[in-house]
């Protein structure tokens, strides 16, 4: 990654609401990639160890532990249904799995504070996760969850029944 893009990641890592969702796409990652997912050690790790680390050369240091709690505990047990929310965005010949498996973190918490947090502005959200996916990637990502997280949101925000 550039520089700049870096540098300019790493100053919005001071944010402990950010830094807490930067982790939370982190945690579910690895929850995805285990054989054997345990997230209650996985939280337990990121709180009491991992928050210490840098992460992608980054150091989340005081994070809100409970957003991120509370982020991971939703993500992974309604990600059946988030993801079902995920591929009725993608083209008729994808699915979730032929989705990066961090790009899927993302698009999932993303989806989830969009659907469990109608008092926080969707363009927060959509802004908070287009910066975690720009961190992560050089391509288009960065768009793809933002046209993604626009039309899920435009669907859960506007009271209309998501098409499943």
């Amino acid at each position: 990654m550039p520089a700049d893009r870096r540098s300019a990641s790493r100053s919005s890592f001071e944010d402990r609401r950010h830094a807490a969702r930067f982790a939370a796409v982190q945690a579910l990652f690895e929850l995805d990639q285990s054989e054997s997912p345990n997230v209650l050690r996985v939280l337990r790790d990121f709180v009491l160890f991992r928050a210490r680390e840098d992460l992608e050369g980054l150091r989340l240091g005081k994070f809100d532990k409970n957003l991120f709690q509370d982020l991971v505990a939703k993500v992974w047990e309604q990600r059946a249904d988030l993801d079902d929310m995920v591929t009725a965005i993608l083209p008729p010949d994808w699915s979730v799995e032929r989705i990066d498996p961090v790009l899927k973190a993302i698009l999932r918490c993303g989806v989830s504070e969009l659907d469990t947090k109608p008092d926080l502005p969707k363009a927060v959200i959509v802004a908070e996760y287009v910066a975690i996916a720009d961190h992560f990637f050089e391509g288009s990502e960065p768009k793809i969850v933002n046209a993604g997280l626009e039309t899920i949101s435009a669907t859960l925000r506007d009271g209309d029944a998501f098409p499943l």
